[in-house]
């Protein structure tokens, strides 16, 4: 089974849902900090961002470096 096109769909649906959602966000509304612990919706846009890009990132970088620590070395994509 590839998984390749099932994350790749995955990732797309879930930035057409924060692009969508922050599409009408002014930027008053993207800095204003809300009372308690939540994060401005800038804030967690950027980290939203951040955090897919480092992901996909490092799975890319490292899949034959984790395919070993599992003993799926030789054998190629993704190892989960």
């Amino acid at each position: 089974m590839d998984v390749k096109p099932l994350v790749n769909g995955l990732l797309a649906r879930n930035r057409e849902v924060m692009e969508s959602t922050m599409a009408d966000v002014e930027d008053t509304h993207a800095h204003w900090v809300p009372p308690g612990k939540a994060l401005p919706l800038g804030s967690l846009y950027v980290h939203v961002l951040t955090a897919e890009d480092f992901s996909c990132t490092h799975c890319a970088n490292h899949t034959s470096e984790i395919s070993t620590l599992k003993g799926l070395q030789g054998l190629k994509g993704y190892p989960f």
